[in-house]
């Protein structure tokens, strides 16, 4: 499989926040996995990218919980 062009995802949309043209905010992104080693690759590798990671959970339950009290505090 060949890479995605730098700058951009498959659909076009930009990966970082120099790409973005206007002042939006950044994707907030909850990780859910039960693998610590792919949630702590995605928490390091998203903030790279201008997104924030508002959360990092193992199970989907959980999950549910913590999205109705974010959701509170946006």
């Amino acid at each position: 499989m060949r890479p995605a062009a730098l700058g951009s995802d498959r659909g076009g949309m930009p990966t970082s926040a120099a790409d973005r043209a206007d002042d939006t905010r950044p994707a907030r992104i909850m990780i859910i996995d039960d693998h610590e080693i792919s949630r702590a690759a995605c928490q390091a590798l998203l903030p790279t990218e201008g997104i924030d990671v508002v959360a990092d959970m193992t199970a989907g339950n959980q999950a549910i919980t913590v999205a109705a009290a974010l959701r509170r505090t946006w």
